[in-house]
């Protein structure tokens, strides 16, 4: 095809190479498409018309091109997690992320989507990555009390996390003396009655 040749002669014509490409997409032929692009915004271009047209794998292997060429890039990794999640591979999402953050905003999605049990998982994730985030670590013993986990609840309430938060310094009492830790369940009541 010759305007596919020109595209080729022409590199740097990144007009006329996604002109190209959009041809062969609309003629079905993904890898011919592929070959023209360069860039990661290229990729990205592609990647939502794929996305339009319902063709889901498509758009995740061209956004997964696309961090490739830019790894440091982190709105583009965080587009790539974002799909991965609403595409329902979560786990390939979780082993993207380079940060808590990222962490974070996939446990949002799974909570947006109706999913806590995953997403507290992934909080869990989250935290392991930053263990000096006490707001987290108190929400997770609450999260994981509530769905009667309480081993996991335990694991991640301490004295310093519970701080001076009667609900969470009772939580602390509570799984302290269901531990049999008499002492420490004591100590953490008489501090909320200090509160």
């Amino acid at each position: 095809d010759f305007q596919t040749e020109a595209a080729l002669r022409e590199p740097g014509n990144a007009e006329l190479r996604m002109q190209t490409a959009r041809d062969w997409l609309r003629a079905g032929d993904l890898a011919r498409a592929r070959s023209l692009l360069q860039t990661a915004a290229e990729l990205v271009d592609v990647a939502e018309l794929l996305e339009i047209e319902g063709k889901t794998a498509d758009a995740l292997t061209l956004l997964e091109a696309a961090v490739r060429l830019e790894p440091q890039n982190d709105a583009l990794r965080a587009r790539f997690s974002s799909e991965l999640v609403r595409a329902n591979q979560v786990e390939r999402a979780v082993a993207l992320a380079q940060s808590p953050r990222e962490l974070l905003a996939i446990a949002d999605i799974l909570d947006e989507q109706g999913r806590p049990i995953e997403a507290l998982e992934v909080r869990a994730d989250a935290a392991e990555h930053d263990p000096s985030n006490r707001e987290l670590r108190a929400r997770l013993a609450k999260d994981y009390a509530a769905a009667g986990a309480l081993d996991r609840a335990r694991g991640f309430l301490t004295r310093e996390v519970a701080g001076d938060d009667p609900d969470l310094l009772l939580l602390l009492a509570r799984l302290e003396l269901l531990a049999d830790r008499l002492d420490e369940g004591r100590q953490a009541f008489n501090r909320v009655l200090a509160v």
